[in-house]
């Protein structure tokens, strides 16, 4: 009984922690509740364990005590099988297209990948955009702090000052490479849209980087570096603007 009652505050506590974890910042984006998967599938098997013992006191039944690891099964089949496609099927790029949209993780480790070749380990790269994970396939350290942009462009009252650092770190760095990242997503999903920011990257690229690579992303990917990106013409407007710093 008391081993019991030790699981059972051992489980409580997970569930208080994994809300505790999900609620920083009181923001309450949809991927934010992996944090509860691990107390969840805990709880789905207490809960299967409950159903059984419950059977158990009304019916000597095996047949029938096994009705709730049967459910268990199929609802978890079921799962699954609805998937089917995104799990068995598709490539890892289009999952992440079917996922998430347009959000550029297929992009990201092709242009990672560039930088990793064309620059030395003690280069930084400025992302302008919310797209750490560019930062992560390059290896390489970022020109600023700020490696999501969500809260600059938000209408709160430290954004003026939150751009002026970001603005200030990628000058101060001057990074080998500067990603722009023109897709909506990627900068703003709420909140009142201030173009300040956009205008400072516009100018500070335009003072002291060249275009080197496009990454036009989409059912078919598209990717141009040197002289081909200068002539190439996008799709659409969402693209990846990758900037090498002029000599």
């Amino acid at each position: 009984m008391r081993v019991r009652s030790i699981a059972l505050t051992m489980v409580l506590a997970l569930l208080g922690s994994s809300f505790l974890a999900l609620s920083a910042g009181f923001i309450y984006r949809p991927h934010y509740f992996i944090v509860f998967y691990p107390v969840v599938g805990i709880l789905a098997a207490v809960g299967v364990k409950a159903a059984i013992q419950l059977i158990g006191r009304f019916s000597r039944s095996q047949a029938l005590a096994a009705v709730p690891v049967l459910v268990f099964v199929l609802a978890f089949a079921s799962a699954l099988y609805a998937d089917r496609k995104i799990y068995f099927l598709d490539s890892p790029d289009t999952a992440a297209r079917t996922i998430y949209g347009d959000v550029p993780f297929p992009q990201a480790e092709t242009i990672g990948r560039f930088i990793h070749e064309n620059s030395s380990g003690g280069q930084r790269v400025g992302v302008l955009g919310s797209e750490p994970e560019i930062l992560f396939y390059a290896h390489r350290i970022s020109a600023t702090g700020y490696i999501y942009t969500y809260p600059l462009m938000e209408n709160q009252i430290y954004a003026p000052q939150m751009k002026a650092e970001f603005a200030h770190e990628i000058e101060a760095a001057k990074p080998e490479f500067l990603v722009s990242v023109m897709i909506t997503g990627s900068w703003y999903g709420s909140g009142e849209f201030d173009p300040t920011l956009l205008s400072w990257v516009d100018s500070y690229i335009n003072k002291d980087y060249a275009l080197v690579g496009i990454a036009d992303g989409g059912n078919h990917d598209e990717y141009r570096w040197g002289p081909d990106a200068l002539s190439y013409h996008p799709r659409r407007p969402t693209v990846i603007l990758v900037f090498r710093r002029r000599s």
